[in-house]
């Protein structure tokens, strides 16, 4: 009993085969007959006429089966070739996707390239006070920031350094900013920070200069994280006054513009 299914199984396999070999050689086999009898010697008995046309069917199927063959080998070898092309491309793509989407994930526990910056301001009515606000900027949250400032117009103390201010922030997320302490501010003077940030991705240093003209306050700084520049704000309106600092931060910014 468990004959007959294996035959049935055989047979349909072997239809399947024959089905193929159809669809595989009729083109050559009916070029071959064509062939064959366009080729034969009439003038030759029956018995040579039959093995003339044998011959000359079979030197034609040979060769058009070769040459169909090598036909289809080259089609399907192109169709690979534009499979391959395409995986390519999407394997191509999945890499730049994990590479951007890692860079994602990486960004958002470090902080990336995101940074905070110093300005001063709710300055009161009569320009001798100013409050110092941190802004964010980036597109991730800049984690554990703590903060060291110094006022580089107050005298150095006895032992040659300057007066240290600091203050941990913790967690600034993105488009936001925190108040820091009320500082005074000196007209005649103008203020010059220098500003050290520490945070989970590294550390950011800022330069800030502040000066008092035409009755109120004008301010410029730059922020850097010691490989690079990441922002220089100077107004078109500031002071320079022959302000080496001020003059080496346009340099920056004109060398960042024309880059």
């Amino acid at each position: 009993m468990h004959f007959i299914p294996l035959l049935c199984a055989n047979l349909y396999i072997m239809k399947k085969v024959f089905i193929q070999v159809i669809k595989e050689f009729w083109i050559q086999f009916v070029i071959s007959i064509f062939w064959g009898l366009f080729r034969i010697e009439w003038t030759f008995s029956q018995q040579d006429s039959i093995i003339n046309f044998i011959g000359n069917f079979g030197a034609a199927f040979f060769l058009t089966s070769w040459f169909l063959g090598q036909i289809l080998r080259i089609k399907k070898q192109q169709k690979i070739e534009s499979h391959f092309e395409v995986l390519t491309t999407h394997l191509q793509n999945l890499i730049i996707d994990l590479k951007t989407t890692s860079k994602n994930i990486i960004d958002n526990v470090t902080g990336g390239e995101s940074f905070l910056y110093m300005v001063i301001g709710s300055i009161s009515k009569d320009n001798e006070f100013g409050q110092i606000t941190f802004i964010h900027q980036g597109e991730n949250p800049v984690y554990d920031v703590s903060v060291e400032y110094l006022d580089l117009n107050v005298p150095k103390g006895p032992n040659g350094d300057f007066v240290r201010n600091r203050l941990s922030i913790g967690t600034q997320p993105p488009k936001t900013a925190s108040s820091g302490p009320t500082i005074k501010l000196d007209k005649s003077k103008g203020m010059s920070f220098s500003v050290f940030f520490t945070t989970r991705s590294g550390l950011v240093n800022q330069g800030i200069n502040m000066k008092f003209e035409n009755e109120r306050w004008h301010q410029a700084c730059q922020v850097s994280n010691f490989d690079k520049v990441l922002m220089v704000k100077i107004p078109d309106d500031f002071p320079e006054n022959d302000d080496k600092q001020i003059k080496m931060w346009k340099k920056t910014k004109a060398e960042e513009l024309s880059a």
